[in-house]
């Protein structure tokens, strides 16, 4: 008897897993959990915004500041818990503003705390006068590469609500 509700529990965990998996791949095609009905709770490590990137396999969050001007990017593993760092130069956006698109490089940040530096980081910021316009942003970022993946076209949507109401200390 034990046996068979052990099955019947073990069956059941798997069409769940199963179903989730699924929500996960259509999730994966967009690269942006805001805007596609995703079900996972996600907790953004510094109150930004978070974006899928794959099938779940990595996060990016971004924080805006408009009081700072300031736009930074975290690159995370899939559950949100450990930062990823990466090798690049530098990663670059294009944010939309009424009619018109800005480029904004994010650059590589150096973390002493972390042992993070140019070259191996999993942090990367920008600042211009024009990102205290408003306090939503929309954009794409280019192209990023994470442990050999290369995600292209990556749409964002950063609502006010997830904005940083104070400035930065950096």
């Amino acid at each position: 008897m034990r046996s068979r509700q052990a099955l019947s529990s073990l069956l059941i965990a798997l069409l769940l897993a199963g179903a989730c998996k699924r929500q996960d791949q259509a999730t994966s095609k967009t690269n942006s959990s805001q805007d596609s009905g995703h079900h996972h709770d996600h907790t953004a490590p510094h109150g930004g915004t978070v974006i899928v990137l794959g099938d779940e396999a990595f996060h990016l969050e971004l924080v805006h500041e408009p009081i700072a001007g300031r736009l930074t990017l975290y690159v995370l593993d899939g559950h949100l818990e450990d930062f990823i760092r990466l090798p690049a130069a530098g990663i670059v956006t294009s944010i939309a503003l009424g009619e018109t698109n800005r480029a904004l490089v994010l650059t590589p940040m150096a973390q002493s705390a972390t042992g993070e530096t140019i070259g191996n980081t999993s942090q990367f910021g920008g600042a211009a006068d024009w990102l205290k316009a408003s306090p939503e942003l929309s954009g794409l970022i280019s192209s990023i590469e994470v442990r050999g993946q290369e995600f292209t076209n990556v749409a964002f949507r950063i609502k006010a609500d997830a904005t940083v109401k104070l400035k930065s200390n950096q």
